[in-house]
C-alpha cells in the first residue's frame, strides 16, 4: 500500500510538472508572437528601437513594475551578483508570485473600482471585506472572466459575499454603476445616451435604458423581518433605557451611579450608534424579478413613449435569449465575459498592457473608438487572442508581456505622438502607491511585515445573528467595533504620525493617506481619477516634510546599513538603495563636501527617483 501511495504521488508530480513545462512553452510562444509583431512594427515603420537596459535599470523596472517598489539593497546586490543567463525571467516568476504583485495590482484595481473604507452612506458599512476580496481575488490567481462575473451577479451581504462591494460603491445609483461598469470592462463610455442619443456612436437613449435593464432587479434588503423586528426592539430598549434615566443623564455625578452598560445606553448619541450598526449587519442586495426599467417622463424620441417599461438588450456583440429572467445579470455576465464579446478581453488586453508600457494599443483607452485608433491594429488583436488563449489567466497573461523584449528595452523619452511605435516602455513619474511605497522599503526592515486583520475582524463581528442579541450584547458589538477600528494600525511602525505600512493597506483616513493624496492618489470617487502630474504640496512633502525626514531618521533602514561603513561604502550602499546603482566618478567628485543625510536627501528628490 506504501509503494502505491508513492506511485500516485510521483504520478501526481510528473503530472504538475508536465503541465508546468506546457504552460511554460506555450507562453514562450506567445512571448515570441509579440516580439515578432514589434519587430515587424519596427521595419515597416523604418524606426529603431531603444536598446537593452543593463541590469541596473532592469532590475529598478521589475521592482518598481511587478512589485510597485524599489528593490531593498538585498534585493538589489541579489539580483546584480546572480551569474544566472536566465536572471530576468527567473525574477518575473518570483516577483508575480509574491505578495509585493498582489499590493502592486491592488493599487492599479483600487483605482478602478474604488474601493473605500466607507463605501456607501449607510454608516459601518465597511468596505474593508470588498478590500480584501479585491486582493484575495490577485493572490489566489482568480481567473479574469470569472473575478468580472463575481462582481456582476453578486447577491447577500457584504460580509458573507465581499464582491456585493462592487454595488454598494455606487448604492442609489443605478445609472451610474452602469455606466462605469461599460467603462471598465469593456472600454466604452456609454454615459451621453443616458440623457440623449449618442452623436458619435452607434446607440440610443432608448438601447442605453435596454442595457441598464439587466441590473433593474437588483434591490437593497434591509433584511428578514426577524432581523429588522430585533433591531426594532434594541432600539426601543435604548428609548425606554434613556428616558428611565433622564434624571441622572442630566448630572455626570449621578451617571457614575449606572452600571457600565447602561452608561453606554443613555450615552448622547447612543441610539444612533447602536442601531445604525446593528441595521449595517443586516442590510444586503438581492433579486426582484417584478423591478423593471422605465424611460424617463421626457423621454423625447419616436420609438418609444415617456415612462415605458424596457426589456434588456445587449447594447453589442451578438444578441442572445435570455436564460434566467429570475436574474438578467447573469445573462449580462455570461455574454460580457464570453470570448465571443467583441470588446471584453481587447479592453482588458489594452488596459493590462499600459500598465505595464505606459500607453495603450488603443486610444482613449475609457472609450474603445470605431473604428480603432490604434497604434497597431494587428497588435491589438494579438494581445486579445493570447488573453483568450491562457483562458483569462491575468497571472499569466501579464507574466508574458513582462518577458518581452519590450519590457527590457531603454525608456521611450519623447512626447507621445504619431512617431511612436513602443520603441521602449514610455518614460512616467511613479505613482502615488509606488512612491511611498519605495520610500517605506527604505525605512522598515520589510516591507511587507504588516498583517491586516481588520476585514477578518470585521467580517466575524457583523456576522453575529441579530435575532439572538439583547442589548447588552448590542452594546458590546458596538464597543468591539470601535475597539476593531482603533486597533488597525496598532502593530504597524510609525514614524511620527506616519503609518509605515504599504500603500495598499492605507485604507482609513490617516496622516500617510494625506501624503498618498498629495503624492498623486485618488479619493476613488471617479474612476482612474488619480494623477501622475507633480504639485507644490509634492515638492515640499518630499523637500521639507515628514517624507524627507524619514529617510535621515536615524532608525531606518538605511542608516542600519551604512552603520559601522566608512564613507565610500556608505555612499554606495545610499546610491544603490535609492537609484539601484553605483555612484559615477563625476558625481562622487560632486557630492565630497556633503554629508549622508544631505546625500539621501538629494537623491530622493531627483527626477531619476521619481520618473522609470
Amino acid at each position: 500500500m506504501y509503494i502505491n501511495i508513492q506511485m500516485n504521488r510521483l504520478k501526481a508530480i510528473l503530472l504538475v510538472s508536465v503541465i508546468l513545462i506546457s504552460q511554460s512553452l506555450f507562453s514562450l510562444d506567445h512571448i515570441q508572437k509579440i516580439n515578432t509583431r514589434l519587430d515587424n512594427i519596427y521595419k515597416s515603420n523604418d524606426i529603431k528601437p531603444n536598446g537593452r537596459v543593463n541590469d541596473d535599470l532592469y532590475v529598478r523596472r521589475a521592482y518598481m513594475q511587478i512589485a510597485g517598489r524599489i528593490p531593498t539593497y538585498e534585493e538589489y546586490n541579489g539580483f546584480i551578483n546572480n551569474p544566472s543567463k536566465s536572471k530576468r525571467h527567473e525574477l518575473v516568476d518570483r516577483l508575480v508570485n509574491s505578495e509585493d504583485f498582489v499590493s502592486n495590482w491592488y493599487n492599479y484595481w483600487a483605482d478602478i473600482l474604488r474601493p473605500t473604507d466607507r463605501l456607501t452612506g449607510v454608516n459601518y458599512l465597511v468596505g474593508e471585506p470588498y478590500i480584501e476580496w479585491i486582493k484575495q481575488s490577485i493572490r489566489s490567481n482568480k481567473r479574469y472572466d470569472i473575478f468580472v462575473s463575481d462582481m456582476l451577479t453578486s447577491t447577500g451581504n457584504i460580509y458573507d459575499n465581499p464582491a456585493t462591494g462592487y454595488f454598494w460603491k455606487d448604492r442609489g445609483m443605478p445609472l451610474d454603476n452602469l455606466a462605469g461598469t461599460s467603462e471598465i470592462f469593456f472600454g466604452t463610455d456609454i454615459s451621453c445616451a443616458q440623457c440623449h442619443d449618442d452623436p458619435f456612436q452607434d446607440w440610443t437613449q432608448l438601447d442605453y435604458y435596454k442595457f441598464a435593464a439587466f441590473f433593474a432587479q437588483n434591490q437593497e434588503n434591509r433584511g428578514t423581518k426577524e432581523e429588522i423586528a430585533s433591531v426594532d426592539n434594541i432600539r426601543k430598549t435604548i428609548i425606554e433605557t434613556r428616558k428611565k434615566h433622564e434624571d441622572e443623564m442630566a448630572s455626570e455625578s449621578d451617571t457614575a451611579e449606572l452600571d457600565d452598560i447602561t452608561k453606554k445606553i443613555v450615552a448622547r448619541g447612543s441610539e444612533n450608534r447602536i442601531t445604525q450598526l446593528l441595521r449595517a449587519s443586516t442590510i444586503n442586495i438581492q433579486i426582484n424579478e417584478k423591478k423593471t426599467v422605465k424611460l424617463p417622463h421626457d423621454y423625447a424620441y419616436e420609438d418609444a413613449k415617456p415612462n415605458d417599461v424596457v426589456e434588456p438588450a445587449f447594447l453589442f456583440g451578438k444578441n442572445a435569449e435570455m436564460q434566467t429572467p429570475n436574474d438578467y445579470r447573469k445573462d449580462f455576465a455570461t455574454w460580457g465575459t464570453s470570448p465571443e464579446n467583441p470588446l471584453f478581453a481587447k479592453n482588458a488586453a489594452n488596459r493590462f498592457w499600459d500598465r505595464i508600457f505606459g500607453a495603450p494599443v488603443i486610444s482613449p483607452i475609457n472609450n474603445i473608438p470605431y473604428p480603432l485608433q490604434t497604434i497597431d491594429e494587428n497588435l491589438i488583436k494579438d494581445l486579445e487572442q493570447i488573453f483568450k488563449d491562457v483562458n483569462y489567466d491575468f497571472k499569466q497573461f501579464v507574466t508574458i508581456l513582462y518577458k518581452t523584449n519590450l519590457f527590457e528595452r531603454y525608456p521611450y523619452t519623447k512626447e507621445v505622438t504619431s512617431d511612436f511605435k513602443f520603441q521602449g516602455p514610455l518614460l512616467r513619474r511613479l505613482t502615488a502607491e509606488q512612491m511611498w511605497d519605495s520610500i517605506a522599503t527604505l525605512y522598515v526592515d520589510d516591507i511587507n511585515y504588516f498583517k491586516d486583520q481588520y476585514a477578518m475582524d470585521y467580517i466575524e463581528l457583523m456576522s453575529a445573528d441579530i435575532t439572538t442579541l439583547d442589548i447588552k450584547a448590542a452594546v458590546e458589538m458596538s464597543d468591539k467595533y470601535n475597539e476593531i477600528r482603533r486597533s488597525k494600525y496598532k502593530n504597524a511602525e510609525k514614524y511620527k504620525s506616519l503609518v509605515l505600512v504599504r500603500s495598499s493597506d492605507i485604507t482609513i483616513p490617516n496622516a500617510t493617506s494625506n501624503i498618498l493624496r498629495e503624492l498623486g492618489q485618488s479619493e476613488k470617487i471617479l474612476i482612474q481619477d488619480s494623477t501622475r502630474d507633480g504639485s507644490v504640496t509634492q515638492v515640499i512633502s518630499f523637500m521639507n516634510g515628514p517624507v524627507s525626514e524619514m529617510i535621515s531618521d536615524k532608525k531606518s533602514k538605511m542608516f542600519k546599513l551604512i552603520d559601522g561603513k566608512d564613507r565610500k561604502e556608505s555612499i554606495d550602499i545610499v546610491y544603490q538603495s535609492i537609484l539601484q546603482r553605483k555612484p559615477t566618478l563625476q558625481e562622487r567628485s560632486n557630492i565630497e563636501a556633503y554629508n549622508i543625510e544631505d546625500i539621501m536627501w538629494a537623491l530622493i528628490n531627483s527626477h531619476e527617483f521619481k520618473f522609470n
